[in-house]
C-alpha cells in the first residue's frame, strides 16, 4: 500500500515538475518578448526625437526665410493696391 502511494506521489511530482518547467519557459519567452518590445520602442523614440529635432530646425529656417521676405510681399500688396 505504501508503495503505491510513493508511485503516485512520484507521478504527481514529476507531472508537477514538468509543469513547472512549461511554466518557467513560458515565462522566460514573455520576458523576452517584453525586453525585444522595450528596445524596439526605445528605438523608435530615439528616431522620433531625431525627425523632431530636423522638423524644428526646418520650420525655425522657413520662419527666418518668410520674415526676410514678407516686406517685400507686404510691399507688392500695397503697390498693387493703391
Amino acid at each position: 500500500m505504501i508503495r503505491i502511494w510513493d508511485v503516485q506521489h512520484q507521478q504527481c511530482a514529476s507531472v508537477s515538475g514538468a509543469f513547472s518547467i512549461r511554466v518557467f519557459a513560458f515565462q522566460v519567452k514573455d520576458q523576452q518578448e517584453a525586453e525585444r518590445k522595450k528596445m524596439a520602442s526605445q528605438e523608435i523614440q530615439q528616431a522620433l526625437e531625431a525627425q523632431t529635432k530636423v522638423i524644428s530646425e526646418k520650420q525655425e529656417s522657413v520662419r527666418n526665410d518668410l520674415a526676410q521676405v514678407e516686406p517685400a510681399v507686404i510691399e507688392a500688396q500695397l503697390g498693387k493696391i493703391c
